[in-house]
């Protein structure tokens, strides 16, 4: 592996690292389980590496999601991970600032003229996004509020469900 390709895998595994981490601690303020898994990933850029799913489940066992990571080399980004309950499944992508574009250059009579358009909107600082296709393409940058949100939609189970049953 290059040094490149290698520096891209580590900020991708790091990232996948930082992102466990705050989804163990909003899991646990919800009185949810959260257990790491070994996986394998094959990708023809980068081979096959070791990182780790995130298994989720009330304290009585009742699994919730998966939340897996699926590669670093992702068209438009920089990896994805992927929420899966039994009812749906959600992707989280990682983007720079900014987002993806697209640059069209056309060039008339009057000379040559550049035109760069973003894919999505709201991606304004570098981060694990969840694109909503539902409404124009809208990015919606990962928190607290907005993964527990996303895991109820992928599960139906609902938000503080074991907290109101104590």
């Amino acid at each position: 592996m290059n040094p490149r390709t290698h520096t891209e895998l580590q900020s991708f595994l790091e990232k996948v690292h930082q992102l466990f981490s705050e989804i163990e601690s909003w899991c646990a303020s919800e009185n949810l389980s959260s257990q790491r898994t070994p996986i394998t990933i094959s990708e023809e850029e980068y081979g096959h590496y070791q990182t780790d799913q995130l298994k989720i489940t009330t304290k009585d066992g009742t699994h919730i999601a998966d939340v897996t990571p699926i590669g670093a080399s992702i068209l438009g980004a920089n990896g994805r991970i992927d929420i899966k309950g039994p009812h749906d499944k959600i992707i989280l992508v990682d983007l720079d600032a900014g987002g993806p574009t697209t640059t069209r250059t056309t060039t008339t009579e009057d000379g040559p003229s550049t035109r760069t358009r973003h894919f999505y909107k709201g991606i304004d600082t570098p981060g694990w996004y969840w694109i909503d296709n539902r409404a124009s393409s809208r990015g919606h940058k990962i928190d607290r509020d907005l993964f527990l949100n996303l895991l109820a939609e992928v599960s139906d189970h609902e938000r503080n469900q074991v907290l109101d049953a104590i």
